[in-house]
This record gives C-alpha cells, structure tokens and sequence, in this order.
C-alpha cells in the first residue's frame, strides 16, 4: 500500500573513489503518475539527491499528482561536518537541463542555506582559518533548482504536518508561472484519501484506504494553471487544450469552459 520512489545512494564500496562516489542521473523521465501516502512512513513519496551527492543532468518530471507528502528533488543538505577539512570536502548536488513542470505537489524543498554557513564559519574560526566567513561557494551546483530554472505551471502546497518549517527549505524563485503556498491550503480533490489530508496527519492510524480520486474541483488553485507540456492527454487519456488543470489528472472538459470564459473576458 507504500510506494515511493527513491534514486538510490552509491555503493560504500565505491565512496572511496570521488570518480564513482556520486550517484549518477542522466535522462530520467518521471511522467504523468499519481502518487498517493497512506501508509505511516514518514519518507517522502519521491526522492533525488537528499543524503547522496548526485548529478542530475536531462531528466524530465512532468504531469505528476503527489498528495501525502513531500518530494525532493536537487535538495542535499551538505552538514558542516566534523572538520575544516571534512567541510572543505562536501558538494551540493548538480542540478543541469532539468524539466520540472505541470505537477500538483505537496512541498518540494530546497535546501542551500549551507551556501552562508554560521557553523562553518565558528569551524573556521575555532581552527584558525584564513577564511573567517563561512560561504561555500562549490556549493552552488543546484542553483538551477533553487532559482527555478527550467521549472513551470507547477502548484506546490504546504501539507499541514510540514506547517511553517517549510519556509526555511523555499526557493528562491519557484519558476514561471507557479503558485505556491507556505500556509496549508485546501487543494479541494473529488475524494482525499492520503494520509495526510489537509488538517489531518493519518499517518499514525489505519486510515485512511487510499485510492481517492484526485481530480481538482472548482476553486481549487490547479484548475486551468498549466499551458502546454510534453503530453496532448492526461492520466486517463482526455485530450489537453491549454489551459489545462495541473497535475496528472488534467480534467480537459474543465479547461475548455476556463477557457471560453477567458476569450469571452477578453472580447
């Protein structure tokens, strides 16, 4: 009843070597699925690059429902660790060519905060270090996520369980087009059945059963917010004209009359 998708962490064996120490993802697509928690786990449904260093390069994901809880992409929290040099030593990620757009998400963190560090920066100081500042600058390889770039049409809510805490992992700018919120924010689906519903933390008991029906209703901020894709159908194969509902389940019969009534405000 848990499914979720993790990219994987190098081998032990192999972090010896710096040649094969980073986990490597070239032209991953990850498209058009509905991800859904209703199980206890507390890992998020979807998870590349935290804890590992990785490079992804050319990957696509696009046309996702993610309800339940988070999903990481290009997020690596590199920890000051327990040395100068050990410090001197940790990298971001990197983050090239990737296409994140047209999802209905949960959260999805970004952590480089680490760029500025205060710990380091005590590191340094306490060691006699030249360096009396605690910036990292070879901790910029994921810039592309924190900046948004190549990122659009995507509705990113805050879970109510995340709550606040979500403010310290945003971007700096989430991509064109996007709408996301810090505060928890109905996105008002047919039938909620993650483990998370908005207000709600059922992670802890034996509801809810999953299978809910994600489609967005009226008033919900995924109606007729996405403008073209890699795709001319949705989950259940209904044809797109654009504007379309965001997400995996784009409800075209709901973006037609959105739009007429747009051509009909501009006449």
């Amino acid at each position: 009843k848990e499914r979720s998708w993790n990219s994987g962490t190098v081998a032990a064996a192999n972090t010896a070597n710096p040649v094969y120490a980073v986990a490597q993802h070239r032209r991953q697509v990850v498209f058009g699925n509905i991800m859904e928690r209703i199980g206890s786990s507390v890992d998020c449904m979807f998870n590349c690059g935290e804890q590992e260093q990785a490079d992804m390069v050319e990957m696509i994901f696009e046309a996702n429902t993610v309800v339940g809880d988070r999903i990481n992409l290009g997020y690596n929290d590199a920890s000051p660790g327990a040395s100068v040099s050990a410090t001197d030593s940790q990298q971001q990620n990197s983050y090239v060519n990737v296409r994140f757009a047209n999802n209905l998400v949960a959260a999805c963190f970004s952590k480089h905060d680490r760029f500025d560090d205060p710990a380091v920066k005590a590191q340094r100081v306490a060691a006699g270090d030249v360096r009396v500042h605690g910036i990292r600058p070879y901790n910029i390889q994921t810039y592309g996520s924190l900046f948004g770039v190549g990122h659009s049409d995507n509705v990113i809510l805050t879970e109510t369980f995340l709550g606040a805490t979500l403010e310290t992992f945003r971007k700096e700018f989430e991509g064109l087009r996007c709408f996301f919120t810090n505060t928890p924010t109905d996105p008002k689906f047919t039938n909620d059945q993650s483990s998370c519903r908005l207000g709600v933390d059922h992670r802890a008991d034996v509801n809810p059963v999953g299978q809910g029906d994600y489609t967005p209703l009226a008033g919900s901020p995924a109606i007729a917010h996405s403008f073209g894709g890699n795709s001319d159908v949705d989950f259940t194969g209904a044809a797109l004209v654009a504007p379309y509902n965001t997400g995996a389940l784009a409800s075209a019969v709901v973006a037609l009359l959105r739009r007429s009534m747009m051509l009909i405000g501009v006449g």
